[in-house]
């Protein structure tokens, strides 16, 4: 029996194990990773704009869309210039496609590239939601 390589992890695996690892550093972490568990008793009034886009990015890492879709909006509601505003729409449309919510993905999507046209992303989540639909 030949005994390959072990398998290298994927970038989202990588990302997790990251995100996971800060997570477990900070002094908050118990609360943190308590509060993934159950997000509704997540408090995000005391953080900053990037700390909740990469909590709503872990939270949508677990499957929980529909706390990763509240997180992103509460993320686009603050002061940011386009640019972030346009990641984050197009972060939620993701999450509205994996919840199989097209017209909401297509609105964010074209709210992403209304706000930065040279988001590629944003484009292709436009084209993931009118495919959907059709």
């Amino acid at each position: 029996m030949k005994l390959g390589k072990p398998a290298q992890p994927s970038r989202t695996q990588l990302f997790k194990l990251n995100t996971l690892t800060v997570l477990l550093t900070t002094p908050q972490s118990y609360m943190t990773l308590k509060s993934l568990k159950n997000p509704k008793n997540l408090r995000t009034k005391e953080m900053s704009t990037s700390k909740v886009r990469d909590l709503a990015t872990l939270i949508y890492l677990v499957n929980a869309f529909e706390k990763s879709i509240d997180m992103y909006t509460e993320a686009i509601f603050c002061k940011n210039p386009p640019a972030k505003k346009s990641i984050y729409y197009c972060n939620r449309a993701l999450a509205n496609l994996k919840l199989e919510n097209y017209a909401v993905a297509l609105f964010d999507a074209c709210e992403s590239v209304k706000h930065d046209k040279t988001n590629v992303k944003g484009y292709y989540r436009r084209a993931q939601a009118y495919y959907a639909m059709r």
